[in-house]
C-alpha cells in the first residue's frame, strides 16, 4: 500500500544512513526491489499480485514504513513513482509474471495529479492485453481533486487499466468516491476484515451492508488481511469477490506460483 507516515518526527528517528540510502535508490534505481502479494479470485482461484517495494542495502531490507517517511518528507513520490514502473515493465518483459494473471501497482495522489503520470504510466499499456493491470489509488488522496483526477482515472480505464480504491473504510470520502470516481475494485483495508471478528454485531452488520452495497454496484470487492481460515470463511460469507493476505500468500520477491 502506498502510506505515509505523517509523525513531524517520523524522519528524525530513522538513521542518516537509511535516509541517505532511500534518497540514492529513488534517484538511481540501484537497490529498488518489488515484491509481490497474490489476490486470489474466491471463485475461480486465479491470481494477480500486487506489488509492494523494497530497498536493499547491502544485507539489509528497507521496508516501506521508512521508505515512505522519506518519501513523503522530501517530496519524492513523483521520482519513485517513476521507478516503479519501470521496474515493473523490466519485471514484465523478463517473462517471470505467470500467464493469466496480472499485476496491481500502488500510485500516489501527488503522482497521479502531475501532468507527466499519463507519459510514465504508459509504459505499462502494452501489457493490458495479456494482463490483468490494476491502479491502485488511495481515498485520501485525490479528494481536492476530484473532477481532475476522475479524468485521469477515465483515460486510464479507456486505455484498458482497471482502477481499485485501497485501503476503504480508512476515511471519510468512501462513498462520495463511490459515488464520483470510474473506479472497479474496492479493498477493505484489513481494519474493515478484522471488524468482522468484533463482538458487536452492531459493527459486522455495518461491513456486511456495506460489501453488499459494493457488490450489488458491480464492483470486486478484495478483502486484506486474510490470515486466518476464520476470516477466510467470514469473507466469504459477505460475498467478497477476492482476498489478500498471508493466509494466501506473503510479499516475496518473486510471484508465488498457484
Amino acid at each position: 500500500c502506498y502510506h505515509h507516515n505523517l509523525d513531524n518526527d517520523s524522519l528524525s528517528l530513522i538513521s542518516n544512513n537509511i535516509v541517505n540510502t532511500v534518497v540514492d535508490a529513488i534517484h538511481t534505481g540501484d537497490g529498488i526491489q518489488m515484491h509481490f502479494q497474490p489476490i486470489q479470485s474466491l471463485k475461480t482461484k486465479s491470481v494477480y499480485y500486487e506489488t509492494l517495494i523494497r530497498i536493499k542495502q547491502e544485507d539489509t531490507i528497507i521496508y516501506p514504513n521508512d521508505i515512505f517517511s522519506v518519501v513523503d518528507r522530501r517530496r519524492l513520490e513523483v521520482e519513485l513513482d517513476r521507478q516503479v514502473v519501470q521496474q515493473i515493465v523490466y519485471f514484465i518483459k523478463s517473462g517471470l509474471l505467470p500467464k493469466n494473471s496480472g499485476l496491481s501497482v500502488n500510485i500516489s495522489g501527488k503522482t497521479l495529479l502531475q501532468p507527466s503520470f499519463l507519459e510514465i504510466i504508459s509504459q505499462m499499456k502494452q501489457f493490458v492485453n495479456n494482463y490483468k493491470i490494476v491502479i491502485e489509488i488511495t481515498e485520501n488522496s485525490l479528494i481536492d481533486h476530484m473532477e481532475y483526477a476522475k479524468e485521469v482515472l477515465n483515460r486510464l480505464r479507456n486505455d484498458g487499466f482497471l482502477i481499485a480504491l485501497d485501503d476503504f473504510g480508512s476515511g471519510y470520502s468512501s462513498i462520495r468516491y463511490l459515488a464520483h470516481m470510474p473506479v472497479d475494485i474496492i479493498k477493505f483495508d484489513m481494519s474493515m476484515t478484522l471488524a468482522l471478528l468484533d463482538s458487536d454485531n452492531k459493527t459486522k452488520n455495518i461491513i456486511k451492508t456495506t460489501a453488499e452495497m459494493i457488490l450489488n454496484s458491480g464492483y470486486d470487492l478484495v478483502m486484506e488481511g486474510i490470515e486466518t481460515e476464520e476470516l477466510l470463511n467470514l469473507s466469504e460469507n459477505i460475498g467478497a469477490t477476492h482476498i489478500q493476505g498471508y493466509l494466501i500468500g506473503k510479499p516475496s520477491p518473486e510471484p508465488k506460483i498457484f
